[in-house]
């Protein structure tokens, strides 16, 4: 839901259109804002791995095996949630009613 909510807003406040005019190529813009938020995401999933660690959660991280398909489910989700939320965020007009939508 954070992601749509940001899209929103630079839609709102026109920032995109601003960096648009100004020559930013519309492919790269969309680009950066993906590889941002798939790096937020990603870097959020470290952060989950370490509370499995720290709780010794070994259905999460007991074994190689269980480790890398708990990373791997991450990772797919990480690379369909961002695209969604950006789909999403095209029914919205505000941004505070976008990341509470997409939150619910």
């Amino acid at each position: 839901s954070t992601f749509t909510g940001f899209i929103v807003r630079e839609r709102e406040s026109k920032s995109k259109l601003l960096q648009l005019l100004s020559g930013a190529d519309f492919a790269l813009y969309w680009a950066a804002n993906f590889l941002f938020d798939l790096g937020t995401l990603l870097l959020t999933t470290l952060f989950a791995f370490l509370i499995f660690l720290s709780f010794n959660r070994t259905c999460y991280i007991g074994s190689v095996a269980s480790s890398l398909v708990s990373a791997l489910l991450f990772l797919l989700f990480a690379l369909a949630a961002v695209p969604t939320s950006y789909v999403l965020s095209l029914f919205f007009a505000s941004h505070s009613a976008a990341q509470n939508a997409v939150l619910c």
